[in-house]
């Protein structure tokens, strides 16, 4: 008696993601996070429901320029078809068929970049204060408390200011969350004296309870995954001529809304309760 069988073929893909962080609650979530925006586009174009694997769960109003996800698909998608069905504030950008077992995860380097208007900080202290947590060190008071891995290797931290804006470039393999906010914190306290640099080296490879607070996550943007064998991502040229002209019209609006909060500065502070209420 003749047999037939069905074989399911599964294709691993890996997708290069690109996102404006302040349309988005994080990454990943619920409704609003930019992963449950393109799993539920993935699922309605893959026919079942899927799940996604992803390099970074970023904060909400952290972008990213690269950010990598992988799934499990029944055919391969088109960045164009998935970038169809997408919100503007969000591109797939690069995609590559990769073994079943990657995992975005496992990555051998994140770098991330972090913005933040200068107040006047030394930025000699700053990079003192950047120099006391690269390397291998316990980071407990640098990070949520939820059961992860203390230990964390930080290869790199650059600090760098132009035209009025500070930079700090964090390379490392992995990050706790909250961690490259909290380190972002105590580097600018140092540079504006508020916090000592020998003080911060006390808050490192200690048991003792020093928690420090988190800067704001806007000016946080994740630039680059890369991986000991890294995936051969095909480039949608068009995903980045789409993107670019999305972010050259949101920096209009940014510098139109810009201007009306300079009036409204200037408005806030003119004497109105002297009982001149001249416009």
């Amino acid at each position: 008696m003749a047999s037939s069988y069905w074989v399911s073929m599964v294709v691993r893909m890996a997708y290069l993601v690109m996102y404006d962080g302040s349309a988005f609650n994080g990454f990943s979530g619920g409704r609003g996070s930019v992963e449950h925006v393109i799993t539920r586009v993935l699922s309605r174009l893959n026919g079942s429901p899927v799940r996604l694997d992803k390099a970074s769960r970023t904060d909400p109003g952290v972008s990213a320029l690269m950010n990598v996800v992988a799934v499990n698909l029944n055919d391969e998608l088109k960045t164009g078809l998935i970038n169809s069905k997408l919100p503007r504030q969000v591109r797939v950008w690069g995609a590559a068929r990769v073994p079943p077992s990657f995992n975005p995860r496992r990555a051998m380097q994140r770098t991330y970049l972090y913005f933040s208007p200068s107040m006047g900080e030394d930025l000699e202290l700053m990079r003192r204060a950047a120099a006391a947590f690269v390397g291998r060190h316990d980071l407990r008071n640098y990070m949520i408390r939820d059961g992860s891995p203390t230990i964390v290797e930080m290869h790199e931290i650059n600090v760098e200011e132009f035209n009025g804006i500070i930079s700090v470039e964090f390379k490392g393999r992995g990050f706790r969350n909250k961690m490259l906010r909290k380190i972002m914190h105590a580097i600018l306290m140092a540079g504006r004296g508020v916090l000592g640099v020998d003080f911060l080296r006390r808050t490192i490879d200690t048991e003792e309870n020093i928690p420090m607070p988190p800067h704001q996550p806007h000016g946080l943007v994740l630039k680059a995954v890369k991986y000991e064998n890294q995936p051969g991502f095909s480039i949608d040229k068009a995903a980045l001529s789409y993107f670019t002209r999305y972010l050259r019209s949101r920096l209009a609006e940014i510098n139109a809304m810009s201007a009306s909060y300079e009036l409204l500065l200037r408005g806030a502070m003119y004497e109105y309760w002297d009982g001149d209420l001249r416009p």
